[in-house]
């Protein structure tokens, strides 16, 4: 089957393509997802230029279920001429389509880390509103959230860190987030003992969780 060396360089690629076309970031994630569950699934050889096709098959996928602008199967069509040379026809990417929700029984429904750091920090948001609004800190929160996004995107292509919770990997990767930014002072005193207040009680929710929290934010410093 296909080299881990490979399903990062061609993630990398659908990561750079999603940017440089503004579509949501769940779109992404949701597009591992399908990826990842369908080769885990098929028994089937996978040659490079059959991972680029059920990759961008399950950009596809993922896309009509996240985007407001999906992509098209013309879209995926152009991305394989592109990337290998060979020029897919529509029903050779529709039977694909078709073999990926198969396979998956339909279950294209995931709740990935990103999806856990996004509902951590609406909760910080949410029961913090008042104190926010009054140390003018949306453009902080934002940009925290911006920087964790980015880390949680190379996250996904190391497939070292799918032995973690999700909702592990998104404490370790706020922190490590808050840490760079802190660095480089991004922060007000202020805003940094508030985002700290609460990362620091995100770990301690963890209970016996905190250990791995640490191997993992070690993990995510070493990639």
């Amino acid at each position: 089957n296909c080299s881990i060396e490979l399903r990062v360089i061609v993630l990398q690629y659908i990561s750079d393509l999603l940017i440089k076309v503004k579509v949501e970031d769940h779109t992404f994630f949701l597009t591992v997802f399908v990826l990842d569950s369908y080769l885990n699934k098929t028994n089937d050889t996978v040659n490079e230029n059959d991972f680029y096709l059920i990759a961008f098959t399950s950009l596809y996928i993922a896309s009509k279920m996240e985007s407001l602008q999906p992509f098209t199967i013309a879209d995926v069509i152009n991305l394989c001429q592109a990337t290998i040379g060979r020029e897919y026809t529509e029903s050779e990417v529709f039977e694909k389509e078709k073999t990926i929700i198969n396979s998956l029984n339909c279950n294209l429904i995931s709740f990935s880390s990103y999806d856990f750091m996004k509902t951590f920090m609406c909760d910080f948001k949410v029961n913090n509103a008042e104190r926010i609004e009054k140390m003018k800190a949306e453009k902080y929160i934002d940009l925290l959230e911006t920087k964790c996004t980015d880390i949680l995107k190379v996250i996904s292509m190391r497939v070292q860190f799918y032995q973690y919770n999700s909702s592990l990997i998104a404490i370790a990767a706020l922190i490590v987030a808050f840490d760079i930014l802190k660095s480089q002072k991004k922060f007000t005193e202020e805003i940094l003992h508030c985002l700290y207040t609460y990362i620091n009680s995100l770990i301690n929710l963890s209970g016996d969780s905190k250990d791995t929290i640490i191997k993992i934010y070690t993990e995510i410093n070493e990639c």
